[in-house]
């Protein structure tokens, strides 16, 4: 009887703040994003199996290139004329989050990303521009205005690869998850130095965060123990569950790189980390 009063009152609650008719939405619908279906059904979602991590902070911005690599990744469809991806291109972008930004996050999505990474993010500040840029604005008696979107309205090309009309894509689908739970977007924020974890109970606040993500090598330099591997000083490691707490303490979906193979990926995910990128960073 206790269940039973328990979900009737996180209905009633969905339904007070308009959200069910998009969560039973999402739910009925096939996932777009293979990440986002990972995480959504509550495991965790790992490079080379549900995302792929498309670098351009340490390879060269090669937007035509770029472009070629989402086209060859978008060419299977469903029955029904939608993408059908066995892993979900998500981009890192070479600029910090001290750094103007917006312009590479539109290019991006615009070509058809479904998500983009953020590095060395330190301030609220930056965070919530980070989720702003993969946002339209929000329009009259829109359920889920803030933050309020800064992107402009011009996703042709990734309505097509998406295989959507646009007004689909910009009403229905090209939204973070999990602030929007139909969008198909996400966003990742890079915690990477001593500024970041210091403001990390303020960042994790931040609504439409997708994950907050370590970047092991420079968060370890940062706190001046030397470039980080598997057997890190103690004091990185701390620094890693100072994060993983504000994040759980917070509902936000915590991320690192994880070396040492299967095995050790095993025992980050037991410990709650959700996202998962193997190999270097």
């Amino acid at each position: 009887m206790t269940r039973m009063w328990m979900a009737c009152g996180l209905v009633f609650a969905f339904l007070a703040a308009g959200v069910l008719p998009q969560v039973l939405a999402a739910q009925q619908r096939q996932r777009l994003n293979p990440m986002i279906a990972a995480l959504a059904n509550g495991g965790a979602a790992i490079s080379g199996r549900d995302w792929q991590f498309i670098d351009l902070e340490h390879n060269p911005l090669d937007l035509t290139k770029f472009d070629q690599t989402i086209d060859g990744l978008m060419k299977t469809r469903r029955a029904d004329g939608t993408v059908e991806l066995k892993l979900a291109p998500i981009v890192r972008i070479p600029m910090d989050g001290d750094e103007p930004f917006k312009w590479a996050v539109k290019q991006i999505l615009e070509i058809g990303a479904m998500g983009v990474v953020f590095p060395r993010v330190e301030t609220k500040a930056q965070a919530e521009l980070a989720v702003r840029t993969h946002r339209f604005k929000p329009q009259k008696g829109a359920k889920l205005p803030n933050p309020p979107g800064l992107r402009h309205v011009t996703p042709t090309k990734a309505a097509r690869r998406w295989g959507l009309s646009i007004d689909d894509y910009i009403d229905r689908y090209a939204d973070v998850w999990p602030l929007n739970p139909e969008g198909e977007l996400f966003t990742m924020i890079m915690i990477e130095s001593v500024e970041g974890l210091a403001n990390i109970n303020e960042i994790v606040s931040v609504p439409g965060i997708g994950a907050i993500f370590i970047g092991p090598n420079d968060f370890s330099m940062s706190l001046g123990n030397g470039r980080w591997a598997p057997k890190h000083p103690e004091g990185t490691e701390k620094g890693f569950q100072t994060i993983l707490a504000a994040c759980k303490a917070n509902n936000v979906i915590c991320g690192m790189q994880v070396d040492g193979g299967q095995a050790a990926i095993d025992e980050r995910i037991k410990q709650g980390w959700r996202v998962i990128l193997g190999g270097g960073n």
